[in-house]
């Protein structure tokens, strides 16, 4: 077993429980599903359809892949509609990674968003956008955005 490491995630007020459970991550904005381990495909808006393409091995007339040389099935989704998240919450490793992020986004969170979450996890990769994702194992304590840029620029 990993030793476990300190991690800061803004918690958004609104979503599932800050669990191990609901440890899931997705790009920005994403739509997740009831369960939270997937999230609506972007590319097709959850249809699982695309612009129809011709088949890079056909010409357009038909062959063994397809009937008519067109492919309609979203490929980042395969046709699913929904991609798997990936496991672990985003966020960083200390207050001041955490205040910098929300600068990149240029997004000035409020106390009233949501509750700073440091806790203690096992770190489980870097995700999309190259931030660690982390399952929880033990909240330290919660803090407010305020807090945060404070604890942030007293470092």
């Amino acid at each position: 077993m990993q030793t476990p490491e300190t991690f800061y995630r803004l918690h958004h007020t609104g979503a599932p429980a800050f669990t191990a459970d609901n440890a899931w991550s997705a790009p920005w904005g994403s739509s997740f599903t009831d369960d939270g381990s997937s999230y609506t495909c972007v590319a097709c808006d959850g249809t699982g359809e695309q612009t129809p393409e011709i088949h890079e091995s056909c010409d357009g007339q038909g062959c063994h892949h397809c009937d008519d040389g067109m492919i309609t099935e979203c490929a980042d989704c395969d046709g699913d509609g929904t991609l798997d998240c990936e496991r672990g919450y985003s966020c960083t490793w200390d207050a001041a990674g955490l205040v910098a992020y929300f600068k990149q986004q240029h997004a000035t969170p409020t106390d009233d968003m949501g509750t700073i979450y440091v806790f203690e996890g096992e770190w489980t990769g870097d995700g999309a956008d190259g931030d660690p994702l982390a399952v929880p194992t033990k909240v330290i304590e919660t803090l407010t955005w305020s807090e945060l840029v404070a604890r942030a620029e007293s470092a």
